[in-house]
């Protein structure tokens, strides 16, 4: 029977491999030609970001951090970072990739576990005899 060649361990980890390689997102990419123009924009720096800083400061203490903090934070960075955090300030919220970091340690161990490397959730189901797969008995 064909179902008899494949054990219950090997169709699991074809599952969980399937699931994992359809779960995976990869970073969108986007290609485009670039004119003079743009990377002379790009490689001149901005002169002045004394008023990025001081935007930047006050974004900080309106998200909680007290104004002495705020500005020995903001001096200590270079122009670049100063630049780099004030576009990505509202964006990325302070963490907000735990949950796809805790699904991804939660079925990697759900996996180990049902295949026989582990013991750590006690309602994966095991034969008495401690293997994995179904009961046999004897008759």
């Amino acid at each position: 029977m064909f179902m008899r060649s494949f054990s219950c361990q090997r169709l699991l980890t074809v599952f969980f491999l399937g699931l994992f390689l359809t779960t995976v997102v990869a970073a969108p990419t986007h290609a485009a030609m670039v004119g003079t123009g743009q990377l002379l924009a790009a490689e001149t720096p901005v002169a002045d970001t004394t008023q990025i800083r001081v935007a930047l400061r006050d974004a900080l203490v309106a998200r909680g951090v007290t104004g002495e903090e705020a500005a020995v934070r903001v001096a200590a960075l270079d122009d670049e970072e100063v630049l780099q955090l004030a576009g990505a300030l509202d964006e990325d919220p302070a963490g907000s990739g735990i949950v796809t970091v805790a699904a991804v340690i939660f079925l990697v161990l759900l996996w180990t576990d049902i295949m026989g490397y582990t013991d750590v959730f006690p309602f994966v189901n095991r034969s008495p005899n401690g293997s994995q797969g179904p009961i046999v008995t004897e008759n």
